[in-house]
């Protein structure tokens, strides 16, 4: 990618700053001609930004389509026959080894590949990389980056935000490392867990959880113990009063000033909305239906 690594002072790379500045380079020029001027564009993107190249090419080859490049020997030796066309050492030198190595099994071509192009200072990856995108051309890489969406920094808050809301789901506790009593012949134990209980009376799996539910009556002799006597359980709901109180002038002129038992009873007395005398008592409203209405704890009459 004709890239001097130690020219640059590599920054974190950014996929959306990378993409947009890919996208202004791009659309400022109306005619690109051929595969060597999108790769020349790419180029210039990495470097307007001083990303490291090899991030780039990983994040291209995910993009088109080849998350792993995984290859077969034989799609290796394809690989690096292209790569001794390269008019560079490691072009040089793999032609060479690729000839002295021919027919030879013990050397796999992606050892080979390895092993030549880091003794010449390259970096394998990087080269896979951008020999593969030279064979699915630059043309649709350049198409396939115009064609993504840039986040701007609203969408980026939002898409924060989302995570933000995301829910964590606390484990439930299981069932059956409850304490559990039970009783046989008189004699009542007790045990930390369903799971201990099961295993010091001989039962199976499951059999204590039956006997909670009231499937079973007994396990082994044992049963549920309860207490006999059982303490009532006093409420302490406070009794609120549903009254409300109606006042005000009619159309008439006449004062009104009346008590009713419920809002209920006085929406279907006078056809005034349930709703409206709601929210008037709650203090949403003024007035409903021309009245004011406020709770009473008078009885009505």
């Amino acid at each position: 990618m004709d890239i001097d690594f130690n020219s640059i002072d590599m920054k974190q790379f950014s996929p959306n700053d990378f993409i947009k500045s890919f996208k202004e380079g791009y659309e400022a020029i109306p005619n690109h001609q051929g595969d060597q001027a999108a790769k020349v564009q790419v180029v210039d993107s990495i470097k307007a930004h001083k990303f490291n190249p090899e991030e780039v090419l990983s994040f291209l080859c995910d993009k088109m389509g080849n998350p792993s490049i995984k290859l077969s020997d034989e799609e290796w030796k394809a690989i690096t026959k292209k790569a001794t066309k390269r008019d560079d050492l490691a072009g040089k030198c793999l032609e060479v080894c690729a000839a002295v190595l021919k027919g030879n099994k013990k050397v796999s071509y992606e050892d080979l590949f390895s092993t030549v192009v880091s003794l010449c200072g390259g970096n394998p990856k990087h080269l896979l990389q951008e020999l593969y995108l030279n064979n699915v051309g630059w043309n649709k890489v350049a198409d396939s980056l115009v064609k993504t969406e840039v986040k701007t920094e609203e969408t980026r808050i939002e898409d924060t935000k989302k995570v933000k809301k995301t829910s964590i789901k606390t484990p439930k506790a299981d069932p059956r490392c409850k304490t559990i009593i039970l009783i046989k012949e008189g004699v009542k134990k007790e045990w930390a867990s369903y799971r201990e209980c099961e295993k010091e009376i001989g039962v199976g799996h499951g059999i204590i959880s039956q006997l909670v539910s009231g499937k079973l009556k007994k396990a082994n002799g044992w049963c549920l113990w309860k207490e006999e006597v059982k303490t009532p359980v006093t409420s302490h709901k406070r009794h609120r009063s549903k009254a409300v109180r109606q006042y005000g002038v009619d159309k008439e002129g006449n004062k009104v000033d009346r008590i009713w038992s419920s809002i209920t009873e006085a929406s279907k007395a006078t056809g005034i909305s349930h709703s409206g005398i709601s929210k008037t008592v709650t203090g949403t409203y003024q007035s409903a239906g021309g009245y004011k209405w406020e709770k009473t704890a008078e009885a009505a009459a």
